[in-house]
């Protein structure tokens, strides 16, 4: 069985130039980075400014568009060097869904003199680790999950 299931969805319409399989591989390598035993699965969703709009309000009271939302499907501690979640032989582990705005990506790109590739891919990590229990709430845990999303770009 694959140690980690990355499933990928590209909402119909979107000018998404981008491989599922280098997508994958992002998600992938800070699933592995931040040690995850497998199996496990995540979800992820390229959309547009509007659905993701939807999502921030319903979910987060939020009346705008975001950039990336993570919605995890267990309960966990944040994750440190060794990550042990309890699953039952042989079942896969569904760490939940990440949902990412592909125009808030490339306006953010632009905005942070990244390339869209780039901008993308820190998404993808950045909703990847709030899966595992990382936020940003105060100081002192942003610099935290910056340091995971260094450490995890810088591989890839």
């Amino acid at each position: 069985m694959t140690k980690y299931i990355v499933n990928i969805q590209v909402k119909k319409g979107l000018d998404f130039p981008y491989k599922k399989g280098d997508l994958k591989r992002v998600i992938a390598t800070a699933l592995q980075i931040a040690k995850v035993p497998g199996p496990v699965e995540v979800d992820c969703v390229i959309t547009n400014n509007t659905t993701i709009h939807r999502l921030n309000k319903l979910y987060r009271g939020i009346d705008s568009p975001t950039d990336v939302l993570s919605f995890g499907l267990s309960d966990r501690q944040p994750v440190s060097d060794t990550v042990a979640f309890p699953v039952a032989p042989g079942e896969v582990l569904s760490l939940g869904e990440i949902i990412i705005s592909y125009e808030r990506t490339v306006e953010q790109a632009a905005a942070h003199d990244n390339t869209v590739e780039q901008e993308l891919n820190l998404l993808m990590v950045h909703g990847t680790l709030h899966l595992l229990g990382h936020d940003h709430e105060d100081n002192a845990d942003a610099r935290k999950m910056r340091a995971w999303e260094k450490k995890i770009l810088k591989c890839l």
